[in-house]
């Protein structure tokens, strides 16, 4: 396009300018006090498709598309009274492209205006994408099933997505603009809350927002709250920051995990109790028995007794009334059995008929006896099957912790050998002692 000298006359002169108005990487446009197009440099000629002779003297709204002349005229309007506007626009270029623009407007004192316009297609589609981008944002976190919360550079809640108003029970207009820490307070089931609770909450959260760094940041961790009804809930949470022009804001994302921590419970609880009788199983028992022989060592006061207890023919309950009585009979014997202990005692089923009690604070052997007695009295009781009347009675094997170098699985052996040895009279226990053959009946 073959560049022509401008007519500004005696408004704008000089050698500086035209170079700037020949070479700007932006349209340079001069128009009269009559809307016409008096000068349009080259970028500007380029960004609208138009050599210069087709623009000048053309009205400037012969190329700007009808939905925009209203927007035209304001921008007029303020222009006479502001003297300098910015304002977005649109031109219909000369191949039909609808291309938007930016303009800056500058009246001048013969009511003239000259101007820059700038081609902002690029920009416009980078924000389309952030706008389509945030969209998508935006209803992910709306219809995320975990909770979102975003707290700003003070610590304002900011953000409250719909997924964090089931997991709390609190709407996001009463949280809004309130500290997180406060309503990380108010959340908090009622024996964890404290103004202790709150400094700490409010420094740590202070924190991360002043440095963008903190211990938990994307770390997840686990902590209970309570929910709109008052109940308890657990809640695994993981907090990140992220820097904007104001400093440090934090996000973050919590997802209900009551039912998983329940579930993880029940199969806890069944790793270590027998499925049977909900006793504690061999494994915990023996976890059981071996701190019971460390605190008893630590604190030098009561001894630790194992008993083992076999029931008597069981398994002629079986042959006669068939494994589901079997069953019913160990059910009733552990419960007999805890009902015999104290809390700080521990009934356990190692298999079979074999139960286990691991007893703390033995003061002597007469202790034991005295246990020893009530159980097979409770055991000998009848129990009601299915109808009918079963007696069963139980042998006793014991073995008592008077020594400091006995270790659990000693313990066991010895009373196991008590056992074997109680099971030739039956109905009846054994105190194991490595010179002694007591065998004491019910």
């Amino acid at each position: 396009m073959e560049k022509e000298s401008p007519a500004f006359g005696k408004e704008i002169s000089g050698e500086f300018f035209q170079t700037i108005f020949m070479e700007a990487g932006d349209g340079i446009f001069l128009i009269d006090e009559q809307g016409r197009m008096l000068e349009m440099n080259p970028r500007g000629c380029e960004i609208l498709g138009y050599s210069r002779a087709e623009l000048l003297g053309q009205p400037v709204m012969k190329f700007h598309p009808p939905d925009e002349i209203e927007r035209i005229i304001g921008g007029l309007a303020r222009l006479a009274e502001e003297r300098l506007i910015i304002m977005e626009s649109a031109f219909i270029r000369k191949d039909g492209v609808r291309i938007p623009v930016e303009i800056t407007g500058k009246m001048l004192s013969n009511n003239y205006i000259i101007g820059l316009l700038r081609n902002i297609t690029e920009r416009k589609q980078a924000e389309q994408v952030l706008r389509e981008n945030e969209e998508k944002f935006r209803a992910l976190v709306e219809h995320s099933p975990d909770g979102v919360i975003l707290v700003d550079e003070n610590g304002n809640i900011i953000e409250w997505n719909r997924g964090q108003e089931k997991i709390s029970g609190l709407k996001k207009s009463a949280v809004l603009g309130k500290t997180i820490w406060q309503v990380q307070l108010d959340l908090l089931p009622e024996h964890h809350r404290s103004d202790v609770k709150y400094i700490e909450l409010r420094t740590d959260t202070q924190e991360i927002l002043r440095s963008g760094i903190g211990a938990s940041l994307n770390e997840p961790f686990e902590m209970e709250i309570r929910s709109g009804n008052d109940s308890v809930k657990t809640v695994e949470i993981v907090r990140y920051s992220y820097k904007t022009h104001f400093g440090y804001r934090m996000g973050c994302i919590l997802r209900d995990v009551t039912r998983r921590k329940q579930f993880e419970t029940i199969l806890e609880h069944h790793a270590l109790h027998d499925f049977l009788t909900d006793l504690p199983n061999r494994r915990l028992l023996q976890d059981r028995l071996e701190h019971g022989l460390a605190r008893s060592k630590r604190e030098q006061h009561g001894m630790v007794a194992v008993m083992i207890i076999d029931l008597d023919h069981f398994k002629q309950i079986n042959d006669t009334f068939g494994h589901a009585a079997g069953d019913q009979v160990l059910r009733i014997t552990g419960q007999r059995l805890q009902n015999c202990l104290r809390k700080s005692d521990t009934a356990g089923r190692m298999g079979g008929d074999e139960f286990t009690l691991v007893i703390a604070d033995v003061r002597g052997e007469e202790s034991c006896r005295v246990l020893a007695q009530k159980l097979l009295s409770t055991l000998s009781e009848p129990m009601e099957i299915n109808g009918k009347n079963v007696q069963v009675t139980a042998s006793i094997g014991i073995c008592l912790d008077d020594a400091d170098d006995r270790e659990s699985a000693t313990l066991l052996r010895q009373a196991d050998i008590a056992l074997y040895q109680a099971k030739q009279y039956r109905n009846c226990y054994k105190i194991y002692a490595s010179s002694s053959t007591e065998i004491m009946s019910k």
